[in-house]
């Protein structure tokens, strides 16, 4: 009996710390995975996505001080192409109130679906809300590199499959 206690006083400690080794890291991928492509495309609306396109991964980026719009196309693209998307969709952009390094947190989906149910930037909206103003960042800041960001930047891209 006496070694009993012992075994549930050691063990008891270790279930906490394994517990909380098992919290949800969202900048840790699992979602549906694609085998890597080589070209990726850039839409900024939903609208001119294909219709033969499944959204399969949802993130927010976020990116360090410094980046350049040439910096933030490069990041997206290598990102995708490793997930194996060949389109993402670029959505709004605020300054992160966080930054030291380029992370992409993930928010789903557990499934890839089409395009047409996209409901729009809906996701991660705890991290959002806490972050600070907007900022401009679209088609003519993507893949600019006279187009410089001296703070850190959070935005949101979605990983597109199409057929």
């Amino acid at each position: 009996m006496r070694n009993y206690g012992r075994t549930l006083a050691l063990l008891l400690p270790a279930c906490f710390l394994l517990a909380a080794c098992g919290s949800h890291d969202q900048t840790m991928y699992k979602g549906v995975t694609y085998p890597p492509t080589n070209q990726v495309q850039a839409a900024f609306q939903a609208s001119q996505v294909p219709s033969s396109c499944l959204v399969f991964a949802q993130a927010l980026m976020v990116t360090p001080a410094g980046f350049s719009g040439g910096d933030i196309d490069q990041a997206v693209v290598k990102e995708a192409k490793a997930r194996g998307a060949n389109m993402v969709l670029i959505g709004r952009s605020r300054r992160s109130k966080e930054g030291d390094a380029l992370t992409f947190h993930y928010y789903g989906p557990e499934k890839a679906y089409p395009i047409s149910n996209w409901l729009g930037w809906q996701y991660g909206f705890e991290e959002w809300e806490q972050q600070g103003k907007w900022v401009d960042f679209g088609y003519n800041q993507w893949n600019n590199n006279t187009v410089r960001y001296d703070y850190p930047l959070v935005m949101h891209v979605a990983f597109l499959r199409c057929q």
